[in-house]
């Protein structure tokens, strides 16, 4: 959508995943599965943000991904996610601000 130009509607989609992986991750918030979802609804907000010409926020979103996965140690739930965080790395070193 936000490719398309339907900012609107790819960050409503966005910010709507990241409510549902919210409330997923505060049923137990120690889960590591659930926290790399909800690291992953942030992961999908930042590149819409950016498409949006949101920079901010898109760093904002990557940086709070990347935080998360840094809090996960178990090897399946990394396996899930190492494209994801490697974008979202990636991200935040080619958007310029403060590293999270």
């Amino acid at each position: 959508m936000a490719h398309a130009g339907d900012h609107s509607s790819a960050r409503a989609f966005a910010t709507s995943a990241l409510a549902r992986a919210q409330a997923f991750a505060n049923g137990d918030p120690k889960a590591e599965r659930r926290i790399g979802h909800l690291a992953k609804a942030y992961f999908v907000l930042a590149p819409v943000s950016r498409t949006a010409g949101d920079r901010k926020p898109a760093r904002d979103a990557a940086g709070q991904a990347v935080t998360l996965w840094r809090t996960v140690h178990n090897p399946s739930v990394l396996a899930t996610h190492r494209q994801a965080t490697a974008e979202a790395e990636a991200m935040l070193r080619e958007t310029p601000g403060s590293d999270p």
